[in-house]
C-alpha cells in the first residue's frame, strides 16, 4: 500500500493583466452608464419554445435560423443570438505582445441590436499563447481514458441523426489519437454500475470492521487467525485460489501484503496458487514439507454460468471408468476437490482458512478487497508496522540509477 504525498504543488492560477482589467471596467461602466441615463432597454422578446424546441444561446438557434432561411423565411431576430454566431465564426482576438507562454486577451463592441433600439454590448474574451506550433515539441503524453460503458452510453443526444452517446465518444476518441505522436502512451479504463456496486461492498465491508463483533467480523478474523498461526513459525501464506478466475486477485494480495508488512523484519511471506491446477505440484509441498504455511482457501460458492456436466461414453469407451460420475458438474467436482485437500491437511495437522464469496460480482469483489487491505492495515497495528510506504525498495532503484549514469 503507497501513500505518495507531493509537498509544495499549487493549482494553476490565471493572472489578469493590467489592460484586461481596465477592458472590464469600461465595459462595466458602459452598461451603468446607458442605465443611469435612461436609454431605452426593451424586455426580451416572446420566445416560442414549441416551435423552436431549443432556448436560446447555442449553435442550434443558428441552424434553426439557417433552416428557416432555406425555406424562404425570414427568421425572427432572436433566433440569431450572439452566442451561436460567435461559435461558428471565428473571430480573432487582437494579438497581444506577451511574454507567457498563456495569456488573456478580449474585445469589446457596442452596436444596436435588430430592433435598432435595444443597445447591445458585446464582450469576447479568449485565451493567447506565445508558443510557436511550427517549432513547439511537446513531451510525450501518457493519458489515461476513462469511459464509460454503462447502458446510459446508448442514450440518444441527436434525434435528426438518431446518434447515441457512444458516437459521440468515437468521434471524440478518432480526434485526439489523430492528433497524438508516435512516441506517446494510451491506456483505456471502462467503468458502468458496476463501479457502484463495487465501491458500495467496500463501504459495507468498512462498516462490518467498525461494527460487527469478532466471529462475525470478517477482517479481525482474518487478522487474528493469520496473527495466532504466524506466532506458532507459519509466517508463509498461501492464497488459493481455486479457480485461474482470482489469480489476479491473489497476485495483487502478494504485492499488497509485502510491500505494506515486510518491514524492520516482520512480516509473512504471501504465496498465490491456483487449485486445481497446483494441486500436484505446491500441493505436495504444502501436504509434506515443512510447517510453515497457513493455507486460505477462497471458495465461490455459485457459478457465475449455467454448470456443465460430465457425458457418459459408451462402455467400449470407458477406460477411464468415469462413467459412473456421469452426470456430475464441474462444480460438484471442485467442491469434492475442496473437501479432500482440505481433508488430507487436517489429517496431518496442517492449518487452513477458507473464505467463501456468494458469487464473483461486483459487490462481492468490493467486499473481500477492502477486508485484504484493511486486515493489513489491523495488522500492520497489530505488529507495530506502519503499512504505509515501501522504503525498502528505493535502494534497488538508486543503485540501478548509479549503475545506468556511470
Amino acid at each position: 500500500m503507497k501513500n505518495t504525498t507531493t509537498a509544495g504543488n499549487r493549482a494553476p492560477a490565471l493572472r489578469w493583466g493590467g489592460r484586461m482589467i481596465a477592458l472590464i471596467l469600461a465595459v462595466l461602466g458602459l452598461a451603468t452608464a446607458m442605465l443611469v441615463s435612461g436609454c431605452p432597454m426593451s424586455a426580451p422578446p416572446a420566445f416560442n419554445l414549441d416551435f423552436v424546441g431549443v432556448t436560446t444561446g447555442g449553435a442550434q438557434d443558428i441552424a434553426l435560423a439557417r433552416k428557416i432561411i432555406e425555406a424562404g423565411d425570414v427568421p425572427n431576430p432572436e433566433y440569431i443570438p450572439i452566442e451561436g454566431f460567435l461559435s461558428e465564426h471565428a473571430i480573432p482576438l487582437p494579438r497581444v505582445d506577451e511574454t507567457r507562454t498563456l495569456y488573456a486577451t478580449g474585445a469589446v463592441s457596442w452596436n444596436r441590436d435588430f430592433d435598432e433600439i435595444t443597445p447591445l454590448v458585446t464582450l469576447q474574451v479568449g485565451f493567447g499563447t506565445n508558443i510557436d506550433r511550427a517549432t513547439f515539441t511537446r513531451e510525450p503524453l501518457n493519458l489515461c481514458l476513462v469511459i464509460d460503458k454503462s447502458g446510459s452510453m446508448n442514450d440518444v443526444i441527436d434525434e435528426r441523426t438518431r446518434a447515441t452517446k457512444w458516437e459521440a465518444v468515437r468521434i471524440a476518441l478518432d480526434r485526439l489519437l489523430s492528433n497524438l505522436n508516435s512516441d506517446d502512451r494510451v491506456s483505456v479504463v471502462t467503468f458502468d454500475e458496476d463501479a457502484i456496486a463495487l465501491l458500495q461492498g467496500a463501504a459495507d465491508m468498512t462498516d462490518r470492521l467498525r461494527d460487527a463483533p469478532p466471529g462475525e467480523n470478517p477482517v479481525l478474523d482474518y487478522v487474528l487467525t493469520a496473527a495466532l498461526f504466524e506466532e506458532q513459525g507459519m509466517d508463509i501464506r498461501v492464497l488459493s485460489t481455486w479457480g485461474k478466475r482470482l489469480e489476479a486477485l491473489g497476485l495483487w494480495y502478494d504485492q499488497l501484503l509485502s510491500e505494506s508488512l515486510g518491514k524492520h523484519e516482520r512480516g509473512a511471506t504471501p504465496i498465490t496458487g491456483v487449485n486445481t491446477r497446483d494441486l500436484h505440484s505446491r500441493g505436495q509441498q504444502h501436504q509434506e514439507g515443512r510447517r510453515d504455511k497457513l493455507i486460505t482457501n477462497v471458495i465461490v460458492e455459485s457459478p457465475s454460468a449455467t454448470p456443465l456436466g460430465l457425458p457418459a461414453v459408451p462402455a467400449s469407451e470407458n477406460q477411464d471408468e468415469l462413467n459412473k460420475h456421469a452426470r456430475k458438474t464441474l462444480p460438484e467436482f471442485l467442491s469434492a476437490a475442496i473437501e479432500g485437500t482440505n481433508k488430507a491437511y487436517a489429517d496431518d495437522n496442517r492449518p487452513t482458512a477458507d473464505i467463501f464469496l456468494p458469487h464473483v460480482d461486483a459487490y462481492c469483489m468490493g467486499q473481500l478487497l477492502q477486508m485484504l487491505m484493511l486486515a493489513t492495515v489491523v495488522e500492520g497495528c497489530l505488529i507495530g508496522i506502519n503499512p504505509y510506504g515501501q522504503p525498502g525498495v528505493e535502494a534497488y532503484k538508486q543503485n540501478m540509477n548509479e549503475i545506468l549514469n556511470s
